[in-house]
């Protein structure tokens, strides 16, 4: 996208767009037919070269904020993932096995397998949030 904007979204050094430019703004931003770079003077054809129509800023006033380190707790999480797999298997469950059977998984299977898929899918988020700093 910067190499368009630079190169391609440009305009010659004469065009209206530009008559506010001040001459540092314009020798930071000149370019020639190529899009390389041009050193400008007040002297030089404002004919002679391009300027961006979208100049490209590099440096930015505002420092970058701070990722929030340590300001998830994954545990935090648990109940409501356990919940909700809870909720999957019940509904498998209820659509795929019929009777006592069902009835039996959902009070001694189910919440066994939540809690354990629940656990894995936590501990694995805390590992995956360790390795990326956070």
């Amino acid at each position: 996208m910067r190499t368009y904007l630079e190169s391609e979204l440009v305009l010659s050094g004469d065009n209206s767009l530009f008559d506010d430019w001040d001459l540092p703004l314009r020798q930071k931003h000149a370019t020639g037919k190529d899009g390389k770079a041009v050193v400008i003077t007040a002297e030089t054809d404002r004919a002679t070269y391009y300027l961006p129509i979208i100049p490209v800023v590099t440096e930015s006033a505002a420092p970058l904020p701070k990722w929030p380190v340590g300001m998830l707790n994954p545990d935090s999480l648990k109940e409501s993932v356990v919940g909700r797999i809870e909720a999957v298997l019940n509904k498998l469950r209820g659509d795929n096995l019929p009777g006592f059977l069902a009835s039996l998984a959902g009070v001694v299977v189910v919440p066994g397998v939540a809690h354990y898929l629940g656990a894995m899918l936590i501990d694995k988020l805390r590992t995956d949030l360790g390795n990326a700093g956070l």
